[in-house]
């Protein structure tokens, strides 16, 4: 872990004409004041000096599958498992709630329950008859 401050780009350029000089280690971590493994670390691996890694996991998901997971979820009324099966066997299903979960298009809703068709059927039969018949005949079949 550094525990000093970062080569600034004049120290950079020092140290790149000190090696074109042939000039070894200490000398080149002498004349700039700086230690002899800053130095060795910088000339092996200059285009990546300073640049850290990205910390933790990776993710499973990319960009694209997080696409055609939000385009299947958006488009149908499918499980999060029908999902996982077809785009990406590899994540969990709770991966799969979370890309889901993270995007702001879309938005969770309970289905709402329908009637049953027959029950449909009776009630429209009820408004049919209570428009096209008598009150009294309504009374006497028992419907009001």
């Amino acid at each position: 872990m550094a525990r000093g401050s970062l080569l600034n780009d004049i120290e950079k350029g020092e140290i790149l004409a000190f090696s074109d000089a042939r000039l070894n280690l200490m000398k080149i971590a002498r004349k700039i004041g700086r230690s002899r493994n800053v130095v060795a670390n910088f000339l092996r691996a200059s285009g990546e000096y300073g640049v850290k890694k990205s910390g933790g996991r990776s993710t499973k998901l990319g960009e694209r599958e997080k696409s055609r997971i939000t385009m299947m979820a958006s488009n149908n009324t499918v499980s999060l498992n029908e999902i996982r099966s077809i785009y990406c066997q590899t994540a969990s299903k709770t991966t799969v709630w979370r890309a889901l979960k993270a995007n702001p298009l879309i938005r969770w809703e309970r289905m709402k329950k329908y009637l049953l068709l027959q029950q449909i059927a009776s009630e429209k039969l009820h408004i049919l008859t209570r428009q096209h018949c008598h009150p009294r005949d309504l009374q006497h079949k028992g419907l009001i």
